[in-house]
């Protein structure tokens, strides 16, 4: 059975990180099982779950990755999951289904505290953020997938966020995962011959 590890990489981006990343695992039987890349103030970002056979030493991993990605001054960090203190993983019954909260509005210090704070009260787990904020116009945006427990009414924590936030200028939008996606994707309408 594979062994699987999370890996995080940083760099300034440059063009060839990822063709570098791939064939490093390519040399070593490795396969990328999940991904998550960003570029943030040219600062190339990736975090990554991969799997290797289970005889591939992990300190050979980590040095050949390294070496393949050296010229892109990329910087690795390596984890292997067994080895950490981590909490359980939620049961799939407890789990109500995903969310998406966009805020949006004036930069202003402590927003995304109040609101992350709030969330982790309830239990309501972040599992996707991007959040940007617009220089010129000093406002800023954040996006954030939510995962919450069964039983926690989302919809009325948010009217409570827009009703208690430092800055009455928030807009916070909530959406279904589920909605979104098919808005964003619609089905082709079915072909007729």
């Amino acid at each position: 059975m594979a062994k699987q590890y999370i890996m995080t990489l940083m760099a300034v981006d440059r063009v060839g990180i990822l063709s570098a990343l791939t064939n490093a695992l390519d040399d070593l039987g490795g396969n990328l099982l999940e991904l998550s890349q960003a570029v943030i103030r040219r600062f190339f970002t990736m975090i990554v779950a991969v799997e290797f056979p289970p005889e591939r030493d992990p300190q050979v991993i980590v040095e050949h990755i390294r070496s393949v990605c050296g010229p892109f001054g990329v910087e690795v960090s390596f984890k292997d999951p067994e080895l950490e203190d981590m909490p359980e993983p939620w049961e799939e019954t407890t789990i109500s289904d995903r969310y998406v909260l966009t805020v949006t509005g004036p930069d202003q210090k402590g927003a995304l505290r109040q609101i992350t704070r709030r969330l982790a009260q309830e239990g309501i787990e972040i599992i996707d953020l991007h959040g940007i904020r617009d220089d010129v116009a000093m406002r800023f945006s954040a996006f954030m997938e939510l995962l919450s427990p069964e039983g926690v009414d989302l919809l009325q924590i948010v009217h409570e966020l827009q009703e208690t936030s430092s800055s009455k200028n928030l807009l916070l939008t909530l959406q279904h995962r589920a909605i979104l996606q098919a808005t964003s994707r619609p089905e082709p309408p079915p072909r007729t011959f």
